[in-house]
């Protein structure tokens, strides 16, 4: 099992890093550019081309059998699989949400009242999103969650205010949030003082059992991170040319394995 994710991932990265149009390999219409925006759920590949969604039956490892098209109005950026629920959103930050519960006859859900954010992922029927607001020349990121289980009429439960987010990927109870932390260094040449703000990116970790009280889960120490998905109890990091595996089944994570693409032959 260790064996094929490690070649699962570096598979990931090779596909991320790209290759040249000369030496890639023959791939079908919207291979070139889907990227990463593709998901399997239980026997079912979903993946994004410009303003389609399609949906893939996997009858076996080399066989995918086309099912079934969604149509949207404008090229499509992002999405989320959760349960039997869609969640995606187009290049104007217009969201969608599906019922995947008949994956050859997905349907649509209409009007939601959601306004427009940022990031976001799905976990049990509840949508967790991240939004900012400008005021006195600072921006303010909050996380908000929404309860989905009657689709057609989303519930607002809580908003808490968190650091800049880079990325969320959430499993079960927990809810993983890369975020960019300022840090404030100062320095003296001997006449005069200087502050100088940097940013570092820093997993948060958020337990997201009651819904109506998210509460921060405190880590022993500081984890990089970049963009973040997670899988069967596997938390995957992919950033600066790495790729970071940590096992998630309990808390605080555990460092599975680092796979840096310069040491890919």
């Amino acid at each position: 099992m260790k064996k094929f994710k490690t070649t699962f991932l570096i598979s990931i990265l090779i596909t991320l890093i790209g290759c040249t149009e000369d030496n890639e390999p023959t791939r079908t219409y919207w291979e070139k550019d889907i990227h990463n925006l593709f998901e399997i759920n239980n026997n079912e590949f979903y993946a994004i081309y410009k303003k389609k969604l399609d949906i893939h039956e996997i009858v076996d490892p080399e066989n995918l059998e086309h099912t079934d098209t969604q149509l949207y109005d404008e090229n499509l950026t992002s999405f989320v699989i959760n349960n039997n629920l869609i969640f995606s959103s187009d290049q104007n930050n217009n969201f969608y949400l599906s019922d995947i519960t008949d994956p050859r006859f997905p349907s649509n859900v209409e009007d939601l009242n959601i306004y427009r954010y940022n990031s976001y992922t799905l976990q049990n029927n509840h949508l967790y999103t991240t939004t900012s607001s400008y005021s006195d020349y600072t921006t303010s990121y909050y996380l908000n969650i929404i309860d989905l289980t009657v689709i057609d009429t989303p519930n607002f439960r809580q908003n808490i205010s968190i650091d800049r987010p880079i990325s969320m990927a959430s499993q079960a109870g927990n809810l993983f949030v890369c975020t960019s932390i300022p840090i404030v260094t100062s320095t003296n040449d001997s006449t005069n003082n200087y502050t100088k703000t940097i940013y570092v990116e820093r997993l948060r970790v958020y337990d997201i059992t009651d819904s109506s009280n998210i509460s921060t889960i405190e880590l022993d120490e500081d984890i990089n991170c970049g963009s973040l998905k997670i899988q069967e109890n596997t938390l995957i990091d992919i950033s600066k040319g790495k790729i970071s595996q940590y096992d998630v089944s309990e808390l605080p994570p555990v460092l599975l394995s680092i796979i840096d693409r310069n040491n890919i032959i």
